[in-house]
């Protein structure tokens, strides 16, 4: 029981890692990032447009993941978005 515990804990961390980065690529880039949260599924999902969003567009990188799938999956999913999204900052 602790297990899961700590892995649903360890992944809560992970998502408000990626949130807070998306909201600083929002903040610091030209790119536009939409993170979704759909609790009816348990689905996270990232979508990235590099030169900014527009209507008649699709987004240059999509990735999403279920929090309740039972598998490195998620936290694999979770590194390569983190690593997309610190690759969009600018380095200081």
């Amino acid at each position: 029981m602790k297990s899961r515990k700590r892995s649903r804990k360890n992944l809560d961390g992970r998502i408000k890692q990626i949130m807070g980065l998306a909201l600083r690529v929002n903040r610091e880039t030209k790119y536009s990032v939409f993170l979704d949260f759909s609790g009816h599924v348990k689905q996270v999902s990232v979508q990235i447009h590099l030169g900014g969003w527009s209507s008649s567009s699709d987004p240059d990188y999509s990735k999403y993941f279920y929090l309740d799938y039972v598998s490195p999956h998620r936290f694999a999913a979770c590194a390569e978005i983190r690593a997309k999204l610190n690759s969009l900052l600018p380095r200081k």
